[in-house]
């Protein structure tokens, strides 16, 4: 009898132990996306810095040379494009139209010691609110940033879905 207790105790410490380690690769998972999604949302953030920082740099060109104040660039998403000793920039004549996520994916944001980039980040610019006589005009813009081995439409265990982060900059 003895045998087979201790075959039985076997079976069991087995079945035990593949419970736990299907508990831990779902832990893991969990934790890795949770890490996704993070560093999504601080690429999110700080492309609204960056944008404040390009019209606060464009402050001092004349309105008709400034990129928030053209024509047109209303409904619209631009890549965040950057030239090394000139900083960041937009281009109004690279339109991209919002939801089209396959656009998006060749605006890669590069980080250091990455050998191929995996998030992209695009900015939309939603409105332009004039000023008053004792406000500045400012504008509404959307940041968003994506995973780009993801689809980007929910989140779920084997998606997730893209970060949008609204921003209100001082032109």
């Amino acid at each position: 009898m003895g045998f087979v207790e201790a075959l039985i105790a076997i079976m069991i410490t087995g079945i035990a132990s593949v419970v736990l380690m299907g508990i831990s690769a779902n832990t893991l998972k969990s934790m890795v996306n949770t890490e996704i999604q993070d560093r999504m949302a601080q690429i999110g953030r700080s492309g609204a810095v960056i944008a404040q920082g390009v019209a606060d740099l464009e402050s001092e060109k004349d309105q008709e040379d400034r990129f928030f104040f053209e024509d047109g660039i209303e409904g619209f998403c631009f890549k965040f494009n950057y030239e090394e000793g000139e900083g960041y920039s937009f281009n109004s004549n690279n339109k991209l139209a919002p939801d089209t996520r396959t656009a998006y994916l060749t605006s890669l944001v590069e980080e250091e010691g990455d050998e191929q980039p995996y998030y992209f980040r695009v900015m939309c610019v939603e409105d332009i609110l004039v000023g008053t006589t004792t406000s500045r005009p400012r504008a509404l813009i959307k940041i968003i940033t994506g995973y780009t081995k993801t689809t980007g439409s929910y989140t779920s265990t084997r998606d997730i879905k893209d970060y949008e982060y609204l921003a209100v900059i001082n032109l």
